[in-house]
């Protein structure tokens, strides 16, 4: 494989699990919404995720689909060191959720999602790729020493 297949297909699969990330988010929150309207009992929202929860996770949410087109269309190397801190940064963002939620017995509906423990294994392979991405040199940029006029 060329050095810019493999740039391009590195930057895909990053693109495509910030994608699965994305739905494992709402996927989670889905559940909760469905298992409210089952019961008939929402009461729960009020606390979490609450009205600033809710601004929380539409930014969230807005990131999350945003990720993956920026991913494919901006090349340059601080962004891509940038997608790593913003991967760690999510990941450690949702496990401490989790944790918080698991330590003070607060969970609003008694259950922990499969849908965490997904975005929880992304993450670990997001994170991988991601770091592999932002050591990468740009094919398209490679310096060529001997492309240089030389003095005589």
């Amino acid at each position: 494989m060329q050095a810019t297949e493999a740039y391009d297909s590195l930057r895909s699969r990053i693109a495509q699990a910030w994608t699965a990330m994305f739905f494992c988010v709402t996927c989670g929150f889905l559940n909760d919404l469905i298992l409210s309207a089952a019961t008939n009992d929402f009461s729960k929202w009020e606390f979490d995720p609450g009205t600033f929860g809710l601004k929380m996770v539409s930014v969230v949410m807005t990131i999350y689909i945003f990720m993956p087109i920026l991913i494919r269309n901006i090349n340059a190397h601080w962004f891509r060191w940038f997608c790593l801190v913003a991967t760690v940064f999510f990941g450690l963002f949702f496990v401490a959720h989790q944790v918080a939620h698991a330590l003070t017995n607060t969970r609003p509906f008694n259950i922990i999602h499969i849908f965490d423990f997904a975005h929880h294994i992304l993450v670990v392979w997001t994170i991988v790729l991601t770091a592999r991405w932002a050591r990468q040199a740009r094919p398209d940029i490679e310096f060529n020493a001997s492309a240089l006029p030389q003095a005589s």
